[in-house]
C-alpha cells in the first residue's frame, strides 16, 4: 500500500516582493498553528498553509557578516514563542502576539549568557525546558530570570 502525500512548491520569484525567498534553505520548522517557517540566509518566510499567505522577516546582522542571521535551528516553546538559533548570531526568541524578536548573545564577562552565538540545534524538553546546544557547551535556559545554565565537558571530568 502506497500512501499519496501532495507536496506544495515555492518558488522565489525576484520580481514579485510578495514571493518568499526560499533560495538558500537551512531549516524547515511546522509550529503548533500548523504554519511552516523556513529560514534562509538573512531571512524566515512564515507560510501559513490553510490560506497561502506568505511573510517574510529579515533577520538583522552585523554589517559584513550573513552568516550572523543564518538559521540553523528552530523550536517553539510552551507559550507560543517560536526559537531561532543562529550560526553566529546568537539566540533569538519571537513573540508571535507582538510581531517582536528579542535576542540573546554570548558575554564572556557573563557565565549565565548564552553559551556561544553558534546554536546549530535546540529543543524543549517535556518540563518546557529550552536546551540550546553551542559550540562551548549546552544552556538550559530559566525563561522566568532569561538567564542559562551551562553545561560543558570540563564540566564532566573529575
Amino acid at each position: 500500500m502506497y500512501l499519496h502525500v501532495p507536496f506544495q512548491r515555492y518558488r522565489f520569484e525576484h520580481w514579485n516582493q510578495r514571493s518568499p525567498n526560499l533560495n538558500t534553505l537551512s531549516t524547515v520548522y511546522e509550529d503548533s498553528r500548523g504554519v511552516l517557517w523556513i529560514a534562509s540566509i538573512g531571512a524566515l518566510e512564515r507560510i501559513d498553509r490553510k490560506t497561502g499567505q506568505s511573510t517574510s522577516y529579515r533577520m538583522a546582522g552585523e554589517p559584513g557578516h550573513a552568516w550572523n542571521t543564518f538559521v540553523t535551528s528552530i523550536a517553539e516553546d510552551r507559550s507560543g514563542h517560536l526559537w531561532f538559533g543562529t550560526y553566529g548570531g546568537g539566540l533569538r526568541r519571537y513573540d508571535q502576539r507582538n510581531g517582536r524578536f528579542k535576542v540573546y548573545r554570548h558575554n564572556a564577562a557573563d557565565p549565565q549568557s548564552l553559551p556561544h552565538d553558534v546554536v546549530p540545534t535546540m529543543l524543549v524538553d517535556r518540563k518546557g525546558t529550552l536546551w540550546v546546544a553551542t559550540l562551548d557547551g549546552v544552556g538550559a535556559l530559566d525563561q522566568r530570570t532569561e538567564r542559562f545554565r551551562t553545561y560543558r565537558v570540563s564540566d564532566t571530568r573529575g
